[in-house]
């Protein structure tokens, strides 16, 4: 049987068999830069143009002194001048045009690569979401997808640009005095010994940053959403000491991977300037015993300065290898982590006579990989358009059965069954259409009132809409605000009322149109008034649909066809009217 899977995986855990599939690499990133081959080898071009005028303006500043000031010659004085002037502004104009098009690029490639991590993101259950911190997932989603895609790019135009800076100052060094190039180059084996060296450090200190970053982008997370917890408890001076500590413990690291990053440039740098120094020595002495010309000396010179700029650029590329590095190991954690459920193959389509019909047969499910059963060969049977209430103490799986039916999870061994169909055999869009859930706290998402009825059936029209929000009895509610559906609604919907929030949920699910109705302690935060109208409402718009509702409360279980406890793992039937088991 498709959902009996006591060996199913769970998120962050290997899957052998798609092991190949979740691991990514760089050459996962160079994927999303493939589609931008054409525009990047423009940008290249522009880059090589540049370069090109570049390395022409020093041999212009060597005839300009030779031929125009040693020689006293005003007219080559004056052309040279030119030259070099018109050099600037093409190099001006094309560095401009290069810019512009290397970042259009640039955020392309970065725009999808968070789209597919967020896409990934998207298929991952409760459970993997629950083991996770908000602001360590916020970090590696803007961080370090931003830290990989600069990698992707960055070093393919550094290595191109550099690579010709290099060469074609090399070869006019080389043309200029054999001698003087060799000294300038005869530390770099050294410089990259000593990169090698310090790689590791950089590595482990680069990572410590990002995992600081994600705990206070956290905090922020989480205290914003706690405010009026935290005013109510006096608690302001005691939350400010715990950023402060989080701030201290960043800096201190942040300062340790500073100074890292500061041996990491000086070191190769300081090299750099004594090849000068010895190369400044010596061609001096060459000018001064006229073995070199002034002119030769300083364009020399010139082209020294060109090719470290890309001697230190390359060697600046390894080094945020090992920065790149870690932070596609921590993207990589999330597109490894293997989603619980999916789509079958071949879905089955629920038959035309559905009733939302109910069944579950002798599931079991553990809460967690310790074993403790959520449900132990639990059964159940809720026939099409009845309503069913069921009961229990908090924490005996009531939630966790709405996740089943949902199938944000499957049981380890037995099966749920929509109208005959195996969840397991259903498309989850179909599945998660036909069952909807109206919980205690209705999520409520940054938006206009409009777009959070519509917001799990975007095709609605403004009829459907006002229509949906009629039958739920908020319009009026609606019409008094001064945007009407327009009013614009921020994360939580602190300006709604408990009942106005439960109204609205009853209004999106009605636009969904579902064969099963879960209310899972919908009238828990509202007075008792108005649970018993909410409770009307919904027996009189979903009168014909099956509902599933989740509460102690009388009010809420008034009319149920039947009533359970789920106890021990498994379903107890009660009489009708009451909470507590035969």
């Amino acid at each position: 049987m498709a959902s009996e899977n006591s060996g199913h995986f769970h998120e962050g855990q290997s899957n052998p068999s798609t092991e190949a599939v979740g691991t990514i690499s760089f050459k996962w990133v160079f994927e999303f830069v493939r589609p931008h081959v054409l525009a990047l080898s423009g940008v290249a071009a522009l880059s090589i143009v540049a370069t090109g005028i570049g390395l022409a303006q020093p041999y212009l500043t060597k005839f300009l002194i030779d031929d125009g000031l040693i020689a006293r010659d005003s007219q080559m004085l004056a052309t040279y001048c030119g030259l070099l002037f018109a050099a600037a502004i093409m190099s001006t104009a094309l560095g401009g045009a290069n810019r512009w098009y290397y970042l259009k690029v640039s955020a392309r490639v970065l725009f999808a690569i968070r789209e597919a991590v967020y896409e990934h993101m998207q298929r991952l259950s409760p459970r993997w979401y629950a083991r996770k911190s908000r602001g360590d997932l916020m970090a590696r989603i803007d961080g370090d997808v931003a830290e990989v895609q600069r990698f992707a790019i960055d070093p393919l135009l550094a290595l191109s640009n550099s690579a010709i800076a290099l060469a074609g100052s090399l070869a006019l060094m080389i043309s200029l005095s054999g001698e003087l190039s060799l000294l300038a180059f005869v530390l770099l084996p050294l410089q990259v010994i000593y990169l090698r060296k310090l790689r590791p450090t950089v590595e482990r200190r680069t990572r410590i940053v990002r995992e600081r970053t994600g705990d206070i982008t956290g905090f922020f997370l989480d205290r914003l959403q706690t405010m009026k917890l935290i005013q109510s408890s006096g608690a302001e001076d005691r939350e400010l000491d715990k950023l402060g500590q989080l701030n201290q413990t960043y800096l201190k690291d942040l300062l340790s991977l500073q100074i890292t990053n500061f041996f990491a440039s000086a070191g190769p740098g300081l090299m750099t300037a004594l090849m000068t120094t010895i190369v400044f020595l010596t061609g001096g002495m060459m000018v001064i015993y006229e073995a070199m010309s002034l002119g030769t000396l300083i364009a020399f010179s010139a082209y020294l300065a060109r090719a470290t700029g890309p001697v230190n650029t390359l060697l600046g590329l390894y080094v945020g290898l090992q920065r790149a590095r870690v932070s596609l190991d921590r993207v990589r954690e999330l597109m490894d982590a293997i989603p619980e459920v999916s789509s079958p193959a071949t879905p089955i389509s629920l038959p035309r006579e559905a009733n939302g019909t109910v069944e579950l047969k002798t599931i079991t499910f553990a809460f967690t990989a310790s074993g403790a059963k959520g449900f132990d060969g639990a059964t159940l049977n809720i026939q099409g358009g009845h309503k069913i209430g069921i009961t229990g103490p908090s924490g005996v799986g009531k939630t966790t059965l709405i996740d089943l039916l949902l199938r944000h999870y499957d049981p380890d061994h037995g099966s749920l069954h929509l109208d005959g169909v195996n969840l397991t055999d259903l498309d989850l869009l179909e599945l998660r259409s036909r069952v909807v859930v109206v919980a205690q706290d209705t999520v409520i998402v940054a938006g206009t009132i409009a777009e959070n009825i519509a917001y799990a059936c975007r095709e609605a029209t403004d009829e459907q809409i006002v229509q949906a929000a009629k039958s739920a009895q908020i319009d009026n509610d609606i019409q008094a605000f001064t945007d009407g559906y327009q009013t614009m609604l921020q994360t939580g919907g602190e300006t709604l009322s408990g009942g106005q929030k439960q109204r609205l949920a009853i209004a999106r699910a009605l636009l969904q149109n579902p064969l099963v109705l879960i209310l899972d302690e919908a009238t828990a935060s509202v007075d008792e008034d108005t649970a018993a109208e909410i409770t009307r409402s919904v027996d009189a718009l979903f009168g014909d649909r099956t509902r599933i509702v989740i509460s102690h409360h009388p009010v809420a279980l008034a009319g149920a066809d039947q009533i359970v406890e789920l106890v021990d793992g498994g379903f107890v039937r009660a009489r009708i009217g009451q909470q507590g088991p035969q």
